[in-house]
């Protein structure tokens, strides 16, 4: 999927990812997705996730906000 995604992105610039279908993802998968994401965006390609079930959102907020603790403790801590 991701080899498809590129793909895409190196054709159109910007990737609208419809997640209306996904009910469920863990902790491991968020954190690849937001990996995938944050590589595209240094590429200059934009991504938009659309239309997620709230339980899949409190998963990337969950994780989001994990991972930004993370960075600002070990960003203060050195």
């Amino acid at each position: 999927m991701q080899r498809i995604l590129e793909d895409v992105a190196r054709e159109e610039g910007h990737i609208v990812l419809d997640l209306r279908e996904l009910e469920f993802i863990d902790e491991p998968g968020v954190c690849q997705l937001f990996s995938f994401i944050d590589q595209l965006s240094q590429r200059g390609i934009r991504v938009e996730l659309i239309n997620a079930q709230d339980k899949v959102l409190s998963k990337f907020l969950v994780v989001g906000l994990r991972l930004w603790l993370d960075e600002q403790i070990f960003n203060k801590v050195g």
